[in-house]
């Protein structure tokens, strides 16, 4: 596995994202939004689970190994998810022509910036960060003499969440965690009699399949035809939509050929970028006023690439480089 299928994958997670708003704003069929999108983040945090896991489970459970860890994680997402706040915050109502994110009240504000929950597409960032909390518990059990009761620290964590996934109750992790830890465990589960039981010929078209019934798994159409269950299940803890996606992921882990296309130029270069493509394009759809519908949607995506890109460039790598620099500068110190 090289991880340029992972940022293949990233890539197409990113495009049906874009593809779900802009259909949410009648730009697009209405077949393609109105939950579309949520497949694209389903396909993002099984990514997020199976990265952290591929990178650091076989690590050395140390203070050393964790602050690695805490630097690339925080390295990655914060920095650009809280210039983004910072403008919407400063910026939104002064300019006319950019449309920031809006917050709800004061209290939306300080739990965004607290990483407890947010609004808009900015909502996966505070799950994905808590995520990462959870996975060193995740990491601590596999390197312990407790390992064997990682599937019953993941029992404790999931299951009140499927129970009473739309019922108002204290939780400590989200209704999203199991996505995650599918992820997490993948790499474990590659590596059982089963999974290596499966003949590479399987991998080599069951990809184009999943792929195919990705773009069919529509949820607007299921929803509306009655062929969906309520709330938390019609899409994150729906079984058929959870194992198409998964399907995917696995095809594309093995180097499917039938997936190929995921190493083009497009879903490559989207991959790349596709953090701040993803937290960018909305106030780029919201701030673009063309008349003709689909030139709008191509201008929406050729701006939102180039300040992506200037951002990945520019802002992201540097300012991930610069965090992770600083942790081994603390590591040091404290040595």
């Amino acid at each position: 596995m090289t991880f340029k299928e992972l940022t293949g994958l990233r890539g197409l997670a990113v495009l049906i994202v874009f593809v779900s708003h802009c259909a949410n704003e009648n730009l697009l069929a209405y077949p393609l939004g109105h939950g579309f999108g949520q497949i694209g983040v389903m396909l993002f945090f099984m990514l997020s689970g199976f990265l952290i896991s591929h990178l650091y489970l076989e690590r050395e459970f140390s203070k050393t190994s964790i602050l690695d860890y805490i630097g690339a994680r925080a390295g990655r997402v914060l920095p650009l998810y809280f210039l983004i706040v910072i403008l919407s915050l400063t910026l939104d109502g002064i300019t006319d022509f950019i449309h920031f994110y809006e917050f709800s009240s004061p209290q939306s504000v300080i739990m965004t910036l607290g990483l407890v929950k947010s609004e808009s597409v900015l909502w996966t960032i505070p799950v994905e960060v808590q995520y990462y909390i959870i996975f060193i518990g995740f990491w601590w059990l596999y390197q312990s003499k407790f390992k064997k009761l990682i599937p019953l620290y993941i029992l404790v964590l999931t299951a009140p969440l499927l129970l009473f996934a739309d019922q108002t109750i204290p939780r400590i992790v989200t209704s999203y965690t199991p996505i995650f830890f599918l992820g997490t465990c993948t790499p474990l589960l590659l590596k059982t009699a089963r999974f290596r039981q499966i003949p590479e010929k399987f991998y080599a078209y069951a990809g184009i399949i999943f792929l195919c019934l990705l773009c069919l798994n529509l949820p607007a159409p299921r929803y509306d035809n009655g062929l969906t269950l309520p709330g938390y299940f019609r899409i994150w803890g729906d079984p058929l939509t959870i194992a198409i996606t998964y399907g995917l992921f696995i095809c594309a882990l093995k180097q499917s050929i039938s997936l190929s296309v995921l190493n083009t130029k497009i879903p490559q270069f989207l991959g790349k970028i596709s953090y701040g493509f993803y937290l960018i394009h909305l106030p780029v759809l919201k701030s673009i006023e063309v008349e003709n519908d689909y030139l709008k949607v191509v201008l929406v995506f050729v701006v939102t690439s180039a300040i992506a890109t200037l951002s990945f460039k520019y802002f992201e790598t540097p300012a991930k480089n610069f965090i992770r620099k600083k942790m081994r500068t603390s590591k040091k110190l404290q040595h």
